[in-house]
């Protein structure tokens, strides 16, 4: 693209990436309970959510739901108790994946029959946020330092004066890897600890950057000052 008559653009892409490992582990955990009972849902409730805030290891426990109401059936225009249902659900993360799996396994064993159901929906592992931001940050300042050297290169090369006009960034990563489904394990206490052992592997986190160089060739910079000087 010509942008004068004596300069013109260059653009093209191009990607920095870096291999960190997944050392985050986050599970989805929820906890529901239904009887006829209200003292009885209350109480299990209690039981979990007590055991959770209690339990000591490493783990970010953040609770996103917990209720206790009653569930009607109308017949006829009136209301009949059903039920009292009761449910907590959670979101936990670990850098300490044998503290999580002790937690999750302990949850399980806290179960007390069919009124009580415990699903841990999924397991996966992620790069921390603040780790993920660290490295976005090396792979803007490695763009940047790549341009400004192949900048020099350039006007090297083809005899010209090659100036950065844009530098733009698109990210290109899924935070979270492949999850373990893992509904099974509510209803059978010892079915977690035959659950396939998640691997913990490296994900590539990518950065692809679009460039935009105006280039001045050296011998219309000479005309230009020819023809100043000619003009004064």
């Amino acid at each position: 693209m010509i942008t004068s008559l004596f300069s013109y653009e260059i653009k093209f892409s191009k990607d920095f990436s870096k291999s960190i490992k997944q050392d985050l582990l986050v599970a989805n955990v929820s906890i529901q309970v239904k009887k006829e009972d209200e003292v009885y849902v209350n109480g299990a409730v209690s039981k979990f959510a007590e055991y959770i805030t209690s339990f000591s290891g490493d783990i970010e426990k953040n609770n996103s739901k917990y209720s206790v109401y009653p569930r009607y059936a109308y017949v006829n225009g009136e209301a009949i108790l059903k039920s009292y249902n009761g449910n907590l659900e959670y979101e936990f993360r670990s850098k300490d994946e044998e503290s999580l799996n002790e937690l999750l396994k302990q949850i399980i064993l806290l179960k007390d029959g069919q009124d009580e159901v415990i699903t841990v929906r999924s397991l996966s592992w992620k790069i921390d946020e603040k780790e993920l931001d660290s490295i976005f940050d090396e792979l803007r300042i490695d763009a940047i330092s790549w341009i400004k050297d192949y900048q020099k290169v350039l006007s090297k090369k083809i005899n010209s004066t090659c100036k950065i006009n844009d530098i733009s960034f698109n990210t290109n990563y899924n935070r979270y890897s492949p999850r373990v489904q893992m509904n099974a394990v509510s209803n059978n206490k010892a079915s977690f600890a035959n659950m396939p052992k998640l691997e913990q592997t490296n994900k590539n986190v990518n950065y692809n950057v679009n460039y935009v160089l105006e280039c001045r060739w050296l011998y219309a910079q000479e005309t230009m000052k020819l023809l100043n000087m000619l003009l004064l």
